[in-house]
This record gives C-alpha cells, structure tokens and sequence, in this order.
C-alpha cells in the first residue's frame, strides 16, 4: 500500500461550548480539485500543534478568542489571524521549553543583537510570568551575557 501525505489547508478552526474537541473545516488538493471536508481533533493536541509551529502567542489569541465569545459556536479564520499578525524577518523569538513564547520588542531586541554579536551567546532567565488564566501574556526575563 502507497500512501501520500497531502497538506490540509485550514479555513476555519470551530469551537462548540462544552466540545471536547475543535473542529478543522478545510480542503487538500488532489489533481487539480479541492476535496472539502471537517476533521475534529482534540483540543490539547492542536493547541500542542499550534504551539510548536506558530508559537504560544497565536494559541493565547485562538484561545481568547474561543473564550472570550458569548456565541455558542465561534469560528476563527488562520489565515486572516497570521496575514493580520505578520512578524519582521529580523525578530528576535524568545523560546520556552522548546516552544516559542513571543517575540522581544524592538528596542530590547537591537540591544540584545549587539550584544549577541560583540559578546557571543545570551541566556535568559524567567524572573515573573503573569499570574492569569494566560500565563505567558507577559514575561519579565534577566538576560545573562556571556
């Protein structure tokens, strides 16, 4: 048995209160046609998914936007959310655990750019995360050079 593995494209991630699970509603392209279709998946694992390849922060916006809503259905559209949120090429990402947090506002992140360049590696140390439902809405972090 041959088996592809073809990208799905997400048009619209649905969260129904009390759902345990999200529902993917998008397409794959296969031979010149789109085949549309809905994908449930748990919710944990796609925010896991979110996380590692988009960061945290997309995933606290996803969520407080699920949350926040009085609808019982809500739909968000990831396309419009990360062609909205584009980032500089020239950012500095702040990775936690392997999963990216955020990125350093640009006056830090030239500061810590010479740094990095004059004085080689930077490490940072967690000194206080906010103590709401999101914990890494902000952070406060003590760069250590050297």
């Amino acid at each position: 048995m041959i088996q592809t593995f073809l990208p799905f494209n997400v048009n619209y991630i649905v969260y129904e209160k009390g759902d345990t699970a999200f529902l993917l509603e998008g397409y794959i392209n296969l031979k010149k046609k789109k085949y549309y279709t809905t994908i449930p998946i748990e919710i944990l694992r796609l925010s896991r998914l979110i996380e590692k390849s988009e960061g945290t922060e997309i995933m606290q916006f996803i969520w407080k936007r699920f949350y926040s809503s009085n609808d019982p259905v809500v739909e968000i559209s990831p396309n419009k959310h990360l062609k909205r949120r584009c980032w500089d090429a020239k950012a500095l990402a702040v990775f936690y655990k392997h999963f990216k947090i955020g990125y350093l506002n640009p006056s830090i992140a030239k500061i810590v750019k010479r740094i990095m360049v004059k004085y080689g590696g930077i490490t940072a140390e967690l000194k206080h995360k906010s103590s709401n439902s999101l914990p890494f809405e902000y952070v406060d972090i003590i760069l250590k050079i050297g």
